[in-house]
């Protein structure tokens, strides 16, 4: 009965490793390149990737979903009237929509996934936003410091807002990644 079994294993095994030659063959198995005729598959750059760069990107994943996570519970709200306009900011920056899209495709980068980054983006900024409390007292102090030199000839409702991006990135802990930090040693992260 066991040599049965082995038998019916041998050809199983046989019949699929005949099965991945001949999609090798005609090109139905994933390639990344062939070179001289003999192929890269997909698999050998995708092992070779991950062994690379995989430790990086898994970082990255965890650091935005940390971000979201956190502005989910924070009850910060990114809408996509927020997205669009940083979109829109983004895309001033080229001079022509097909030059955008061709930044995003030489980037391999889908609009969808733009769109997440501005989304992770902005929800980093509104966090730090929240996290650090600029009263109108620290405003109006630096102002008065600066009035002369650096806001010269502007009232302070004009520079209003640039001051307080300014006192906030002054703060302690008020970095992107001080924010990272606080948020890794507060949660629970397995990583395989």
């Amino acid at each position: 009965m066991k040599s049965f079994i082995d038998h019916q294993i041998g050809r199983f095994v046989l019949l699929t490793l005949l099965v991945g030659v001949a999609l090798l063959g005609t090109g139905c198995a994933k390639r990344a390149a062939v070179v001289n005729g003999e192929t890269i598959s997909q698999a050998e750059l995708d092992a070779r990737l991950q062994a690379r760069a995989g430790a990086q990107v898994l970082e990255d994943l965890i650091n935005e979903k940390l971000i979201l996570q956190e502005a989910e519970k924070q009850k910060i709200k990114v809408t996509d009237k927020d997205i669009n306009g940083k979109l829109a900011e983004l895309k001033e920056g080229f001079p022509s929509e097909q030059e955008f899209e061709k930044n995003l495709k030489d980037n391999n980068m889908t609009l969808a996934e733009a769109k997440q980054q501005i989304r992770i983006q902005l929800s980093m900024a509104k966090l730090l936003e929240k996290t650090i409390d600029i009263t109108k007292g620290a405003v109006t102090a630096e102002y008065e410091q600066n009035k002369e030199t650096t806001y010269k000839g502007k009232t302070i409702s004009e520079v209003r807002e640039g001051i307080e991006d300014e006192l906030r990135q002054r703060q302690p802990g008020s970095s992107s990644q001080g924010l990272l930090d606080n948020l890794r040693s507060k949660a629970d992260i397995k990583t395989y």
